[in-house]
């Protein structure tokens, strides 16, 4: 009966309205599918899943106060949820979860995990409800505010060092143009170094540009146009590149959103065009108005364009928000799809993440 459905469905499948009554949907469309996968404008069954067994490892944390021993298996299964970040090393990829302030590495082979310790001691913020990270060339960068950066180098784990000049206290992070911007729990970001030193010749985690007493860039930080002193809503809530096939648009490659705002920073530029005449720490252009992303990863890069959840619960993209500036109206690219996303908790928005594959949100 089922695969019955589906050839019908196939022969006269245009596409799902969920926006209207049902009874008021053209001839061809649905207003919902449950357990239904939709490819080259064909429904089909939806992808099956696959559910695997990881393998945690001995011992535990223990308290110095109380002595106590919570184990590995029980923090993973009941502890803070702060992060789930794909990291490779050579060939070889895992899953980093990080669980209650605890590293866990999770060979994707062999779903077999292990808890990488911060050289030095201790551990990542706990109470944190979400740990912010980037990307950095060969390295990884989490940004335990208000703590110094733990970086990942290999499958060993340290925090930044300032006689280094290497990544500073900062909240929020992105990767491109071989540099590292990094952002504070403002509306403040700068950028690290292009290239190392002799110290640290693997770059984007030296900002010796920025920090270095000697360097022409000293203290240059940027701020976004924003009122941010009368409002906490401008506050810096995540940071991606446009991947431009046209570089002739004007547009930099940075994004900067805001709970109400998109900004465009042209870092493609060398850093001695980065601060305008006359605009003294300003570096940024608004690119959408009125319309911002809800939290760190809760947006996509889809071929030349990104795609967000905003802050009212509903997806847009980047490119079309910003050609419905100048029109009445902004339509959200999820209209389609309004029933199933109007019953969410937006206050629970800034913990939200997209992926994207094989033509899927």
């Amino acid at each position: 009966m089922a695969e019955q459905l589906l050839t019908a469905a196939e022969e006269q499948f245009v596409g799902q309205d969920s926006s209207k009554n049902p009874s008021k949907i053209p001839q061809g469309y649905l207003a919902a599918a449950v357990n239904v996968s939709f490819s080259e404008g064909v429904p089909g069954p939806r992808w099956a899943g696959l559910r695997r067994s990881i393998t945690l490892p001995t011992g535990g944390v223990t308290d110095p106060i109380s002595n106590v021993t919570v184990p590995y298996t029980e923090i993973f299964r009941q502890g803070r949820f702060q992060a789930f970040i794909p990291y490779s090393f050579g060939s070889q990829s895992y899953l980093l979860v990080v669980i209650s302030g605890v590293m866990f590495l999770i060979d994707e082979l062999t779903f077999a995990a292990s808890v990488i310790p911060i050289q030095g001691g201790g551990s990542l913020n706990e109470t944190t409800p979400r740990l912010n990270w980037s990307s950095a060339g060969n390295f990884l960068v989490i940004f335990d505010y208000p703590n110094r950066p733990v970086i990942f180098d290999g499958i060993t784990a340290r925090r930044s060092d300032a006689s280094l000049y290497e990544v500073p206290i900062s909240v929020i992070g992105a990767f491109n143009q071989n540099r590292l911007i990094i952002g504070n729990a403002g509306n403040e970001y700068t950028a690290g170094d292009p290239v190392g030193n002799n110290a640290t010749p693997d770059a984007p985690i030296t900002f010796e540009e920025v920090l270095a007493p000697a360097s022409a860039f000293l203290a240059q930080v940027f701020q976004l146009p924003t009122d941010y002193a009368n409002s906490k809503a401008n506050q810096i809530t995540a940071m991606t590149f446009l991947q431009l096939t046209d570089t002739s648009t004007g547009i930099g490659p940075l994004l900067i959103g805001t709970r109400n705002q998109i900004f465009s920073v042209q870092t493609q530029l060398p850093r001695s065009q980065w601060q305008p005449a006359g605009q003294p720490g300003q570096f940024a252009s608004i690119f959408v108005n009125n319309a911002g992303i809800a939290g760190p990863r809760a947006l996509v890069n889809v071929n030349s364009d990104v795609f967000f959840l905003s802050t009212d619960g509903y997806i847009r993209s980047a490119a079309m928000s910003r050609n419905e500036q100048n029109k009445w109206a902004r339509i959200p690219i999820s209209r389609e799809v309004k029933p199933w996303l109007k019953y969410w908790d937006k206050s629970l928005v800034t913990y939200s993440a997209m992926g994207y594959f094989n033509n899927k949100i």
